[in-house]
């Protein structure tokens, strides 16, 4: 990584843009659905690979990224983003660890939350809002430290 100091990729954007990462396209497509529907900006990518290409085209306001894919696998994929995108929340949906598995996971990798396949809507779209809320607390402040 180059010592120059990067921009934060923080969207001002009313409308929370979140990336999903699952090579399972119907899966995709039911989410993008469900998100779209509480007024949401989605992507969708299939492989870690396409994720990160989109990453570093398009700001988002966080990931949400399936455990089991083909190549790299979720939970290598968001200890890349949390170090090449800090600002962002990260979700890993897994149908393959157990709960215990899950929160060791959660901890050690430093992930937003891990949620347990099939997963309720109200739950999926309640934890994107409550990352939402805490990244917005932790912006306001900052901007009082830094204005004071």
């Amino acid at each position: 990584m180059d010592s120059q100091i990067k921009p934060p990729k923080i969207r001002m954007s009313t409308k929370p843009k979140v990336l999903l990462v699952d090579d399972d396209t119907i899966l995709l497509r039911s989410l993008r659905r469900l998100l779209e529907q509480h007024d949401m900006v989605v992507g969708t990518v299939t492989c870690a690979r396409e994720a990160m290409l989109e990453l570093m085209q398009e700001r988002y306001d966080g990931v949400i990224c399936d455990y089991k894919m083909s190549g790299k696998n979720g939970k290598e994929l968001l200890k890349q983003i949390r170090e090449e995108f800090p600002g962002m929340f990260r979700i890993m949906l897994t149908g393959e660890l157990c709960l215990g598995e899950s929160l060791m996971v959660k901890e050690r990798d430093k992930l937003d939350s891990v949620l347990q396949k099939p997963c309720e809507d109200q739950v999926l779209v309640g934890e994107i809002y409550e990352m939402l809320e805490r990244r917005r607390s932790l912006g306001k402040r900052l901007l009082a430290i830094f204005n004071t």
